[in-house]
């Protein structure tokens, strides 16, 4: 066998060919080849994990150059400008150092380079789990106003089946979504047969889903897989929402369908070069029913990869045929989740709230003075809600004064004392007749009287009484002699007066 070559598996370049030759013929020992060379791969690892990354390879191989010009000259080694050129393959043998870079100027983009693993929803029954968040729609659409606007979609996303339950909202200028806009969509998923009421939310830590933590009581009761009830994403951690890559498919298969489509960059993208976008051509209606129809054919189009060619639909479908049934929430119910809550003493002609007067025959059918507990409405001008025993929620409506000769007035009162008189033919038919003197009649039998024991003390009719009399004789003579002389001839003069007084009486 021919023997194996001494210098097999070690490098025979140190920084270049060109570079060694040229530094042994310019009569330097060999020797600091190799401090050079790994000097020259700090220069490149370094240079990709500053900002000259990006600036790309030819670049950083250029400052590498210099680099090394500088250490030789440090050291006494003159050599051609040809000597230091570095090759391509060395500068990018230490590409991956530009994860560095990342790291020190975009946190966002080094978040998501962050390695993951993959989750699997097919698992989980469809609705169980539900994923909310908000999408900016790069459709322009009009106002009523006439201002040109760009609406929002919330997303109530079921990973299980791979079906969105949209929610549309139209802004107002210089308004973005808020909470009220969240409890809607919910409500309104919640309310139908096909969705209902989710047993886990999963959100991100925006301030629009803060009233979401009100169904914590709700949520736990219907969680059968004993998990957590709501999941809080990670900040600004996009790869652990399912949600996420199914917007970019509604962009490509709903939102570029619809005229209006302003592309990735919403603005940039016009029918005509320099000029603006032309927005949506029609109502604000009109916009959710094409929206709509996009998403419910969306729903119908198969998914590849681990969903097996299967579109939503069909994989619902196989959750309903396997037993799934929706849990459908009351609405008023759900609407009082969310709302604060008040306890009020009801008055003769109502509550109030804020100055404004409510009633509901429900309410004026309880007896004045009761303390009933009221929702507070979680959305602007909306009226109150009364937790009426044995009846439930019910919205209260704004109370007014009956103009005087309003044949209605009196139908309207009538109304009200026929209700309250039914509520308390019902309170009497859940008692019974007591007799309050009976009940104190049996306190008095059960109870014991205090026994007087010893003999009384008896006044006699001599000189006990005469004493009493004394004293009250000489009590009298006391105070005569504390009047003062005015008061005394007053009282003669009034004497006087009642003695005439008498006498003309007499004589009359």
């Amino acid at each position: 066998m021919r023997k194996k070559n001494a210098g097999a598996g070690k490098a025979r370049v140190a920084v270049s060919e060109r570079f060694d030759a040229a530094l042994v013929e310019a009569g330097h020992d060999a020797a600091i080849l190799p401090e050079l060379a790994d000097y020259l791969d700090l220069m490149i690892r370094s240079l990709w994990a500053s900002q000259a990354a990006y600036a790309g390879d030819s670049r950083i191989g250029h400052y590498a150059e210099e680099r090394l010009r500088g250490e030789c000259e440090r050291r006494g080694i003159l050599l051609p400008d040809a000597a230091y050129a570095v090759n391509t393959r060395r500068v990018n043998k230490w590409k991956e150092y530009r994860a560095v870079n990342t790291k020190r100027t975009d946190a966002k983009r080094a978040k998501d380079d962050m390695a993951t693993i993959e989750r699997d929803w097919s698992g989980y029954d469809a609705r169980s789990i539900i994923v909310i968040d908000v999408h900016h729609i790069k459709v322009a659409v009009t106002r009523a106003d006439g201002t040109t606007a760009w609406p929002k979609l919330i997303g109530y996303f079921d990973p299980a089946t791979q079906m969105i339950f949209p929610h549309l909202v139209l802004c107002d200028q210089g308004r973005s979504i808020s909470r009220e806009n969240v409890i809607e969509g919910l409500i309104r998923m919640a309310t139908m047969r096909a969705w209902g009421f989710p047993q886990t939310v999963y959100i991100d830590n925006g301030s629009e889903n803060g009233a979401l933590d009100k169904l914590q009581p709700a949520l736990e009761m219907l969680n059968q897989h004993e998990g957590r009830t709501i999941i809080r994403a990670i900040p600004y951690n996009a790869n652990a929402k399912p949600i996420e890559p199914l917007f970019k498919r509604l962009n490509r298969f709903v939102f570029s369908q619809i005229k209006g489509f302003g592309g990735s960059s919403r603005t940039k993208k016009t029918q005509n070069v320099g000029k603006a976008l032309i927005p949506f051509q029609g109502t604000w209606e009109e916009f959710q029913h094409q929206v709509y129809t996009l998403i419910a054919a969306f729903h119908a189009k198969p998914i590849g990869g681990k969903w097996g060619g299967k579109s939503p639909n069909q994989l619902f479908q196989e959750k309903i045929d396997a037993g799934w049934r929706a849990v459908i929430a009351d609405e008023m119910s759900l609407d009082a989740a969310f709302c604060d809550r008040v306890t009020k003493r009801r008055g003769r002609d109502g509550i109030v709230f804020n100055g404004q007067r409510y009633t509901h025959d429900e309410l004026m059918a309880l007896p004045k003075g009761s303390d009933i507990e009221f929702c507070l409405p979680w959305r602007a001008g909306e009226s109150p809600i009364a937790l009426i025993p044995h009846v439930g929620p019910v919205k209260l409506l704004p109370a007014y004064a009956w103009p005087a000769l309003d044949k209605d007035g009196p139908k309207a009162a009538a109304r009200l004392r026929s209700a309250q008189r039914k509520a308390l033919r019902k309170m009497e038919a859940e008692t019974v007749v007591v007799d309050p003197v009976e009940i104190a009649a049996d306190i008095v039998a059960r109870s014991s009287a205090p026994i007087v024991t010893g003999r009384a003390h008896v006044l006699d009719q001599g000189t006990a009484v005469q004493a009493i009399a004394d004293g009250k004789g000489q009590a009298a003579k006391q105070h005569q002699s504390d009047i003062t002389d005015a008061e005394r001839a007053r009282a003669r003069r009034l004497a006087l007066t009642e003695a005439f007084e008498r006498n003309q009486a007499n004589a009359a």
